[in-house]
């Protein structure tokens, strides 16, 4: 069985759950289209042979100012979709994106420069 690896990280960090849901409907989706095509340029060539069923997902948010959970989790959405839109995972619905195969964690960091998102996807 082949094993399949991709890894990347943003030096910017996507809006939290509470600030997403204050941006209008225009702002948030020019973000995240924004983030679709970063990460998109990020995955480059390193995309399985089809898009993953079964997979591991890390996600790591470094931030001076940490999220609670519900905020945190919200945040990577957009990756998420990303993910899903780049073809590196069939889709991002419950039953193949959930809590056992998924992880979500936040360093706190003290300086503005180092904060960033980590995304690790496994198979």
């Amino acid at each position: 069985m082949q094993s399949y690896c991709l890894s990347f990280e943003l030096n910017e960090l996507p809006p939290g759950l509470n600030r997403a849901l204050r941006l209008n409907g225009f702002e948030r989706n020019r973000l995240y289209k924004s983030i679709y095509g970063i990460s998109n340029c990020l995955i480059g060539s390193n995309r399985p042979p089809k898009p993953l069923t079964k997979f591991t997902l890390s996600f790591t948010r470094h931030t001076i100012r940490p999220l609670d959970l519900d905020g945190l989790t919200a945040s990577f959405k957009p990756f998420l979709d990303a993910l899903v839109r780049s073809k590196i995972i069939v889709d991002d619905s419950w039953e193949y994106v959930n809590f056992q195969n998924t992880k979500y964690d936040q360093v706190k960091v003290k300086k503005k420069i180092d904060q960033k998102v980590m995304i690790e996807v496994r198979a």
